[in-house]
């Protein structure tokens, strides 16, 4: 907010060329946020990894092969590499607020931005302020998907471990648990199967990239 709102000349006019390094320090900001993200959260996506395999070496009461460490640095480079798309929380931000002021310093008016040249710096701030409060609900959803992460591990981990005296692998059954409130349809529709096969349920709706806008976990398998 104080980027855009230092960006206002004397004549209260925001011009292109005010517009455009308005918009290089947000990048920059944005950016040293996505570095620091990055390298707060690693030992979280591992964590999580470590959670799955341990949970397999439970149920089994044997050794499970050691992958936890690859799985959860796979999963949070790639995690970390969608934060800062275009469709991403951070990236998602860049082009929202670029948007925002490329419409400020134009005749063309937005439906999106819903600002002009004739909006002052504090109705362009305000646009600004609320884009990055209407993107808060997805830092949530983005926590959440660690619980996709340590499920992914631990089917991952049965799978390979857990096999029968013929050596055939064991059936493990599961049951979607769906916790309520706003429930993406995915996990309304597991969570109206029962108990099923392991190996059935998608959970490629837990861990692939992107994940849709505003989209919620809200169940797990058990």
């Amino acid at each position: 907010q104080a980027s855009v709102s230092s960006a206002y000349g004397i004549d209260g006019v925001l011009d292109i060329a005010e517009a455009g390094r308005a918009q290089r320090v947000v990048d920059e900001e944005l950016d040293k946020l996505g570095v620091e993200w990055s390298a707060r959260s690693e030992e979280f996506y591992r964590r999580a990894a470590r959670i799955g395999h341990d949970a397999a070496e439970r149920f089994t009461n044997a050794a499970v092969d050691d992958r936890w460490k690859t799985s959860g640095s796979n999963y949070w480079h790639k995690a970390m590499g969608w934060l800062m798309e275009p469709d991403g929380l951070i990236g998602g931000l860049k082009v929202r607020v670029r948007e925002t002021l490329n419409r400020a310093s134009t005749v063309q008016r937005s439906r999106i931005t819903d600002v002009d040249p004739t909006d002052t710096a504090a109705d362009v701030v305000t646009v600004v302020r609320d884009t990055f409060v209407a993107q808060a609900a997805r830092i949530d959803n983005w926590t959440g998907k660690l619980i996709g992460l340590t499920y992914s591990e631990l089917t991952e981990s049965l799978d390979r471990t857990v096999v029968s005296e013929g050596g055939a692998p064991v059936e493990w059954m599961a049951e979607w648990v769906t916790a309520g409130g706003n429930v993406c349809p995915d996990c309304l529709a597991e969570g109206g199967k029962g108990f099923q096969p392991l190996a059935s349920i998608r959970h490629d709706r837990q861990d692939s990239f992107p994940w849709p806008d505003g989209g919620r976990e809200g169940g797990f398998a058990r």
